[in-house]
Formats: C-alpha cells, structure tokens, sequence
C-alpha cells in the first residue's frame, strides 16, 4: 500500500524541481550533449563516446533530470572520504 503522504511529499518535491527547471530548459540542455557529441563522432574526434559498435545514445530529457537530482542530491548529502562512495549501493544518509 503507498502512503499517502509519501506521495504527497512526491508531488511537492516534483512541483519544486519543475519550478526551477521547467521543461523548455531542460529541452535546451539536452541538445547540447548531443549536439557536441554528434560533431566529435562524425569528425572520429571522440571516438571513446561511442558504443563497441560506433553508435551513440543521444541523451534525453530523464537523463538530465536524474543527473540534476544526483547534483542536487549530492549537495545536500556530504560524503566524507573517498569520492568512490558517492556511488555505493548503500544508502548515503545511513552511510
């Protein structure tokens, strides 16, 4: 069952984050990785961007938003240490 005020406090948090980053900004930032990423592939510049195979995934507007909420989160969060923890699998506010 979920919790009616987890999804409350969801909907608040989404309302805040779209406030500040509304969906035509985040368009915007999404077409400058692909656009730059395009130019080095074409141009065999940035090859190590590529899949095995030389293709590339563009990003997308969730890639962006998840990336922003990592930055956000990762402000919030202090990590002390090593920076390899950022990326544990164990939760940061427990540690």
């Amino acid at each position: 069952m979920v919790d009616p005020y987890s999804e409350i406090l969801r909907q608040r948090l989404l309302s805040y984050f779209t406030f500040f980053f509304t969906v035509e900004m985040i368009n915007v930032i999404v077409t400058h990785p692909n656009s730059y990423t395009n130019e080095h592939i074409f141009s065999r510049t940035h090859q190590r961007y590529t899949k095995p195979d030389g293709s590339w995934e563009d990003v997308t507007a969730d890639d962006i938003k998840r990336l922003i909420a990592i930055l956000i989160y990762f402000g919030i969060v202090k990590v002390v240490g090593d920076v390899d923890k950022c990326w544990s699998k164990k939760t940061l506010l427990r540690g």
